[in-house]
């Protein structure tokens, strides 16, 4: 951890003196609440910069999911180790959480990992990587309670390799397009992108 023009440094500072204060508050509640914590960061202070908006690395093991690190979003450096009873519960458990952002499978089955990214329900999943966040121009989202934030397949175009366990859930799901579709004059094919001032430059139309 250090500054944020460091480049031996891994993350650098929270953004003020509430939001590590709210971090805090939130291993603070995971000890009140029954999560053993392995690494304690609350204590930590950079060397030169103690009165920084620093907030040290935590650990917690054996989080169950009734409490409050497990179920709220914490924007700092906390981690939360679930531990699941076998592969039906570890499948359900993200599938279940209130945001559904994403989740990881590691594996060498391929069995598994085919059930794995077809059953469970999350905004992304990935096989083998540590975060399945795809690249920028692609959208991206979670679920549940960050509905708003979800891909819309009619106005964005998603890509369906990204999201193939979910193409069929999403389709019905998806909200209506906030402009029409454009298609080609000529064949009348949908355009994967929507009507606005740049596609006046392009041969397409708005139906």
């Amino acid at each position: 951890m250090g500054r944020s023009d460091d480049p031996e440094a891994d993350f650098g500072s929270l953004v003020g003196r509430d939001a590590v204060d709210r971090v805090r508050s939130y291993v603070d509640a995971g000890v009140a609440e029954g999560a053993e914590l392995v690494v304690d960061g609350r204590d930590f202070a950079l060397p030169g910069h103690e009165d920084g908006f620093f907030a040290g690395a935590s650990l917690f093991d054996r989080v169950t999911p009734d409490m409050r690190i497990y179920q709220e979003e914490i924007f700092g450096p906390v981690l939360s180790v679930v531990r699941a009873a076998d592969y039906e519960e570890a499948l359900r458990l993200p599938s279940e959480h209130a945001f559904g952002n994403g989740v990881a499978l590691f594996t060498r089955d391929g069995d598994t990992a085919r059930d794995f990214t077809r059953r469970v329900n999350t905004g992304m999943v990935g096989v083998n990587v540590p975060i399945p966040v795809p690249v920028a121009h692609h959208t991206f989202g979670g679920l549940e309670a960050l509905r708003l934030r979800r891909p819309q397949p009619a106005r964005t175009g998603r890509h369906p390799l990204l999201y193939p366990h979910q193409d069929r859930d999403l389709r019905r799901q998806a909200p209506a397009p906030l402009h029409p579709p454009l298609t080609r004059p000529a064949t009348g094919r949908a355009a994967p992108v929507g009507c606005g001032a740049g596609a006046l430059a392009r041969p397409w139309r708005c139906t």
